[in-house]
C-alpha cells in the first residue's frame, strides 16, 4: 500500500491588497499544480487559502513516490532527419542536443507522420527530491502586477515576506528565498497572537491557526461567517442590511477574525441624496448600509471589525467620527454643485478630454444630440426630450461631487437636473445613462434613456475604433467589450426592431472619418463576435448563430429571434431532411457554377420537360408570396414549417431525374428554378450550414 502525504505551503506576507491575495493564492495554486502534472505526481485534491497576511495552498494524500514511467522524445520528421540510410545534418543535432546513443534511435508514429525519437524509463524518485524544486519555482512564477523590494536580497513581491512554511507531512521541506529559510513556524493574528504557533504536520494548519492564531484562514468560510452576521445583526434591529457581494468579498479579503459591529450616523445628512451616502459608507469606509422594512435608508452602518475586544464601543465611535466627517464632505460637495445650474456646468466640458485624438466632452455631447435624437425618431421617442437628456448627460463630469466619486457620474447630474425642473423623461434618461454597467445588470426602461444610452456607447465604440484602438485579445482599456454587451441587452431586451447598422452609421457620420465602409465592416464584425458568445451563454448552438450570421441579418433582436425559432424548429424530426435536401441542391448550384444568392432568376415554364419539375414550379410558385408575408410579419417558424412542403417534391424530382443529361436550356431553367428554392429558404436562415 503505497504511502500518501499532506503538502503544505504558506507565504507569509505584510498586509496584502484584498484582491493580491485572493488572485496571488490561486496563481500558486495553479503552478504547483501544472509542476505536479508535468512530473506525473498523484494527489487527491488541493485547497487554496488566504488572509490579508498569508498566501497559503494544502495539497492532500500525495503519493511518496513518483512511480516508473516511460517516457517518450520525439524528433524531427523522418523525411528530414534520414536520407539514403544516413542521418542528415537535423539527425545528427537531434541526438547531439539529447545526448542520445545511435544505436538506441527508433522511429515513432505520431498524429503528423513518422518522427525520429528515443524512449526511456524514468525510475521511481521520492517525491522529497523534487518539491523544493517544483516549489521554489512555483513560487517565483507567480504573476504579481505590482512588485517592491524590501531586502538585500533584490527579491520582489507585492508585499514583504516574513515567513516561510513548507511541510510534507510531518517533514521541513528546506528552501531558502526572499532571504528566509522555509520552517514549521506560522503566526496567527497581528494582534490577538503575539507568540509562534508551531506546526507539528501539515494538517494541523486549518485547526490551529483557528484556536491558537484567531485566524480563519479559508476564504470561502470566512465570507460565510461574515455574511451570518450581518444577518443577525438586521434581525436584531429589525431592518434590511443589504449585502453587495462585491463589498463582501473586499472586506472578507481585509479580515482574519472578523466582527460585525453596527454604528449610526448623523441624520440630518440624510438630507443628500442617498446614492452619495451609500458611496461614502461603501467606497471610503467599507460599510454596509441599511434600510428599513419600508426600504428606507437609515442613519446606521455596518462594519466588519478585525479585532476582539472588550469595549466595542470604542471602536463604534471611532467609526462614527470617520463617516460623519466623510458625510459632512459630500454634504458640502452636494450643497456647492447645487448652487449652479446644470446648465453651467456644461461650458467647462470643454475642458475635459474625451480622447486626445477625439477632442473634448463637449464635442461628444454635441454628437449625442443629434445622434440619440435620431434613435428617439427611430423607437417612437419623444425628440426633444432626448436632445436636452444628451445636452445635460455630462454635465455633472465637473461637479465636485462627481470629481470626489466618479462612480455617482448620471446619478448626480439626475439629482441637480430634477433640483432645477427639468421633465422626469430627461431625468430618469440621465440617471440610466450608463446602464447596463454588467452583462445581467437591468436595462433603460423608457425611450428617451434608451436613447441616450445607445448613443453614448455607440459614439465611444464608433471613436475608439475610428483611431485604431479597438480591443485586442488581452486588453480592453476603453471598456468596448462591456459597452457592446450593454448594446446588445438593451436591442434584445427592449425588443425594438433597430437596424445595428443604420445605428453605426448615425456616429460614424458624426466624425470626420475617411475609412467610413471600414470602420463600420469591423465594428459589425465586432458586434457578431459578441453576439456568438451572447448566444452560447444562452443555450443557443454556434450553428444556429452562423446560420443567421450568414444572411448579414443586423437586425439584433430580429437575430436573435431568429436563433431561438431555428433552436424550436430543430426538434421537429423532418428538420434532417430539409437540411439534407438543401445542402444537395446546393452543392449541385455551386458545383455548376449556377448560385446567385441575391438575385430571383426567371423562369420559363415552356422548358419543363415533365411533371415532376411543373410540380415542384407550381408549389414554390403557390408558398413564396405565403412565405413573403410570413417574413415581412418575422413569423419564422411558420415559414420553416411551410418550406418542409418542399421536401416531397424535391425529392421525387431528384429521384427521377438526372440534371446533365439535359439540354443546356432545359439545364439553365431548372437550376434557375433551383436557385429560386434556395432563396426561399434563406430568408429564414442559411440552414445549409448544419451538419
Amino acid at each position: 500500500m503505497s504511502v500518501k502525504i499532506t503538502l503544505l505551503i504558506e507565504l507569509g506576507c505584510e498586509e496584502l491588497p484584498q484582491y493580491d491575495s485572493y488572485n496571488l493564492s490561486y496563481n500558486l495554486e495553479k503552478n504547483i499544480i501544472n509542476y505536479f502534472n508535468l512530473y506525473k505526481i498523484i494527489f487527491d485534491k488541493s485547497y487554496v487559502y488566504n488572509t490579508p497576511r498569508r498566501l497559503s495552498i494544502i495539497i492532500n494524500n500525495i503519493e511518496y513516490n513518483i512511480l516508473d514511467n516511460y517516457i517518450e522524445i520525439i524528433g524531427p520528421d523522418i523525411k528530414i532527419a534520414i536520407k539514403n540510410n544516413q542521418l542528415t545534418k537535423k539527425g545528427i543535432g537531434f541526438i547531439k542536443s539529447k545526448n542520445i546513443n545511435l544505436k538506441n534511435l527508433i522511429i515513432i508514429n505520431t498524429n503528423k507522420g513518422k518522427k525520429i525519437g528515443y524512449k526511456y524509463i524514468k525510475k521511481s524518485v521520492s517525491i522529497k527530491n523534487i518539491l523544493p524544486k517544483i516549489i521554489k519555482i512555483s513560487i517565483e512564477k507567480i504573476s504579481i502586477n505590482n512588485c517592491m523590494r524590501w531586502n538585500i536580497y533584490n527579491n520582489k513581491f507585492c508585499r514583504p515576506i516574513r515567513w516561510l512554511v513548507i511541510l510534507y507531512g510531518y517533514d521541513i521541506i528546506r528552501i531558502k528565498l526572499f532571504g528566509l529559510l522555509s520552517n514549521r513556524i506560522t503566526y496567527g493574528h497581528r494582534i490577538h497572537c503575539f507568540s509562534p504557533i508551531i506546526l507539528n504536520n501539515a494538517k494541523e494548519y486549518i485547526y490551529k491557526l483557528a484556536t491558537l492564531g484567531n485566524v480563519i484562514v479559508d476564504y470561502n468560510h470566512r465570507r460565510k461567517i461574515i455574511y451570518n452576521l450581518i444577518r443577525q445583526q438586521a434581525l436584531k434591529i429589525n431592518a434590511n442590511i443589504i449585502i453587495d457581494n462585491n463589498l463582501l468579498n473586499e472586506v472578507t479579503g481585509l479580515v482574519e477574525w472578523p466582527i460585525a459591529l453596527i454604528g449610526n450616523f448623523n441624520k440630518y445628512y440624510l438630507n443628500i441624496p442617498y446614492e452619495c451616502i451609500i458611496s461614502t459608507m461603501k467606497l471610503n469606509q467599507k460599510y454596509f448600509h441599511i434600510f428599513d422594512n419600508k426600504n428606507k435608508l437609515l442613519p446606521k452602518f455596518l462594519t466588519i471589525a478585525n479585532i476582539k475586544s472588550i469595549d466595542y464601543k470604542k471602536i463604534i465611535s471611532d467609526n462614527e467620527r470617520v463617516i460623519n466627517s466623510r458625510l459632512c464632505d459630500a454634504f458640502f460637495f452636494f450643497n456647492s454643485d447645487i448652487k449652479i445650474k446644470l446648465d453651467y456646468y456644461r461650458l467647462n466640458l470643454k475642458d475635459i478630454i474625451f480622447h486626445p485624438k477625439l477632442g473634448s466632452i463637449a464635442e461628444k455631447s454635441n454628437r449625442l444630440e443629434i445622434i440619440s435624437a435620431n434613435i428617439a425618431n427611430l423607437i417612437g421617442g419623444i425628440k426633444i426630450n432626448a436632445i436636452r437628456a444628451a445636452q445635460l448627460s455630462k454635465c455633472d463630469l465637473v461637479t465636485k461631487m462627481v470629481y470626489e466619486f466618479p462612480e455617482l457620474q448620471g446619478i448626480m447630474g439626475a439629482h441637480y437636473a430634477q433640483k432645477y425642473g427639468e421633465k422626469n423623461d430627461v431625468v430618469i434618461a440621465i440617471y440610466n445613462q450608463y446602464l447596463p454597467k454588467f452583462s445581467n445588470d437591468k436595462i433603460p426602461q423608457n425611450k428617451t434613456s434608451i436613447a441616450i444610452a445607445l448613443a453614448d456607447k455607440i459614439d465611444t465604440i464608433i471613436g475608439i475604433f475610428s483611431i485604431g484602438l479597438q480591443p485586442t485579445g488581452t486588453k480592453d482599456p476603453f471598456a468596448l467589450r462591456r459597452y457592446t454587451i450593454g448594446i446588445l441587452n438593451i436591442l434584445i431586451k427592449s425588443k425594438y426592431n433597430l437596424d445595428l447598422k443604420n445605428l453605426l452609421n448615425l456616429s460614424i457620420n458624426q466624425y470626420n472619418i475617411l475609412n467610413k465602409k471600414k470602420i463600420l465592416i469591423k465594428v459589425i464584425n465586432y458586434f457578431y463576435d459578441k453576439l456568438c458568445y451572447w448566444a452560447i451563454n444562452h443555450g443557443i448552438s454556434k450553428k444556429f448563430f452562423f446560420a443567421i450570421k450568414a444572411l448579414n441579418v443586423t437586425n439584433i433582436f430580429d437575430f436573435v429571434k431568429r436563433m431561438y425559432i431555428l433552436k424550436q424548429f430543430n426538434k421537429n424530426k423532418y428538420f434532417l431532411i430539409l437540411v439534407t435536401s438543401i445542402k444537395r441542391i446546393l452543392n449541385i448550384l455551386k458545383k455548376n457554377n449556377f448560385f446567385y444568392k441575391k438575385y430571383k432568376l426567371k423562369i420559363n415554364n415552356n422548358f419543363f420537360i415533365n411533371n415532376d419539375e411543373y410540380y415542384l414550379f407550381k408549389i414554390i410558385i403557390r408558398i413564396q408570396s405565403e412565405i413573403k408575408i410570413l417574413i415581412n410579419n418575422k413569423n419564422y417558424y411558420q415559414a420553416l414549417y411551410i418550406l418542409l412542403s418542399l421536401i416531397t417534391p424535391i425529392y421525387n424530382y431528384f429521384n427521377n431525374n438526372i440534371i446533365i443529361k439535359k439540354n443546356k436550356y432545359v439545364k439553365y431553367n431548372i437550376f434557375a428554378l433551383l436557385n429560386n428554392l434556395i432563396l426561399l429558404f434563406f430568408k429564414v436562415a442559411d440552414i445549409s450550414i448544419f451538419d
